[in-house]
């Protein structure tokens, strides 16, 4: 099978991926939308944590399975396929809480439909109203997500371009070899996200007032899809770490004590830290509005490069850094770094634009407005707020970037410097010669512990920025010095 063919077969398999997100995720949205900020909140909260859930730990558990159906590809397409709509499901639902509602009711999509009786001429005024550019935007992104996946189908023994180029250059393929087999996908992943940006730019353009919201009025979402969501859940999420805890129960304590695995995980973090805090303050600057045109111009090149995936991202840096002028810069973390960050400032830019969503904008005015008070007690009760409203949520934003930039397998791969082998390339490597209880045990003890990291960092931040408010103090306050008046 030719390059061409695989990236063609990839692109095929990122079509179909999208409809049926698409097609399961999209009633569940609108149901989200229609109740109220409770559903909401916990359809959001899924989302995050079913994105946040490690590729790895279902690529360890299904590599056999793989090998068992090796003789029937179809079953392993569908198993693949199946992981996929796992990891779609919950960007289309963030994808759908930051883009744009459709401007017409289901009464006006009912007069659209009463009018002629052939379907194109629907079809093509809903086009002009603007009411589909809003699902081809997340289809799009859907695609694009899924065109630059690796990490399952390496395990998988699934025909991506991302594996033909990763394994060609850990080979031995030149760096400028790997650059002209780039160009393909390349080009399909640029015009994937010209298509995704251009079906935006007009849902925001054609889309619902700013303010307004054009409520749905379906009561739920088909029983169906909420079987499938669930079933994708358990197949990607809850089986593969069950079957992680099950295989390490013997060695899951003897294994934390491994002073290598520490360091790996260390290093990890403190470089997808790194990166994620230049990303996510990037993405937070491109959406304020207070921001010159030139810095959010600035921001949204790096963002289209980020955009080509970080497997062309890395390889070009790597290429660049080949000069004699840069080459000693290979041995340190600056382009692995670098690297990882530019990768990261679409999710970066789509995680934003979720939270700055969440909080209106009168709130965070009369936030900064208590903020400029001359009564320090004041100020202090502000600074509570102000956490209430947008620190845990940023915090939590950048914990999430954070985690998805220390699974990041392929920057890690190519970027990091020859004496630093993170923890998630080891795994890898070592995935390859089957598995044990101890593989196993460090593979969960490499997803968890930066989990409990981030987890007593958002405890100390809330301690320090958290204040309770008591406005019943104030009250009987006011009301005695009204008594004492009288």
């Amino acid at each position: 099978m030719t390059f061409a063919v695989i990236c063609l077969l990839t692109l095929v398999r990122a079509g179909a991926v999208a409809v049926l997100t698409h097609w399961i995720a999209r009633p569940l949205c609108e149901w989200t939308k229609s109740g109220d900020g409770r559903w909401q909140s916990i359809a959001m909260l899924i989302a995050f944590g079913l994105l946040a859930i490690p590729p790895l730990s279902a690529s360890y558990v299904y590599a056999n399975v793989a090998l068992d159906m090796i003789r029937f590809p179809w079953f392993s397409e569908l198993l693949y396929l199946a992981l996929l709509l796992a990891r779609s499901v919950p960007i289309y639902v963030l994808g759908y809480s930051i883009s744009p509602p459709s401007p017409l009711t289901d009464a006006a999509n009912h007069v659209l439909r009463m009018q002629p009786a052939v379907p194109r001429y629907w079809t093509m005024n809903a086009l002009r109203a603007g009411c589909f550019h809003r699902e081809i935007f997340l289809m799009f992104l859907i695609g694009w997500n899924v065109f630059h996946d690796f990490e399952i189908a390496s395990f998988l023994l699934r025909p991506t371009w991302t594996v033909g180029i990763f394994d060609a250059h850990a080979g031995g393929l030149g760096i400028q070899y790997s650059l002209i087999k780039m160009k393909l996908p390349l080009l399909v992943s640029g015009c994937i996200a010209l298509c995704a940006g251009i079906a935006l730019f007009n849902a925001r353009r054609l889309g619902a007032p700013s303010g307004e919201s054009v409520r749905s009025t379906r009561h739920g979402p088909r029983a169906l899809n909420c079987c499938v969501v669930f079933s994708l859940a358990g197949l990607y999420a809850i089986y593969p770490f069950a079957r992680l805890l099950v295989e390490s129960r013997e060695v899951l304590i003897t294994s934390i004590l491994q002073a290598g695995l520490w360091q790996e995980i260390v290093t990890g973090i403190g470089v997808a830290a790194l990166a994620a805090a230049g990303a996510y303050i990037a993405a937070l600057t491109m959406l304020s509005a207070s921001v010159s045109r030139g810095v959010q111009s600035a921001i949204a090149v790096l963002t289209l490069c980020g955009m080509a995936g970080s497997l062309i991202v890395s390889l070009f840096l790597l290429s660049v850094l080949q000069s004699n002028v840069l080459y000693p810069l290979l041995e340190t973390h600056l382009p692995w770094i670098t690297g990882l960050a530019i990768s990261l400032l679409p999710k970066a830019l789509l995680i934003a634009g979720v939270v700055v969503g969440m909080v209106p904008p009168v709130a965070n005015h009369c936030v900064q407005m208590l903020a400029e008070s001359e009564h320090g007690e004041v100020r202090r009760k502000a600074r509570g707020l102000a956490w209430n409203l947008n620190g845990r949520r940023h915090f939590a934003a950048g914990v999430l970037l954070a985690y998805l930039g220390y699974l990041d397998l392929t920057s890690a791969a190519v970027l990091a410097p020859s004496r630093c082998v993170p923890a998630p390339v080891r795994l890898y490597n070592l995935m390859h010669y089957g598995h044990s209880a101890k593989l196993a045990a460090m593979l969960f003890w490499a997803f968890v512990i930066p989990l409990l990291v981030a987890i007593l960092c958002y405890g100390a931040a809330a301690l320090r920025f958290r204040t309770p408010i008591a406005p019943t103090r104030f009250v009987t306050s006011s009301r005695a010095s009204s008594d004492r008046q009288v």
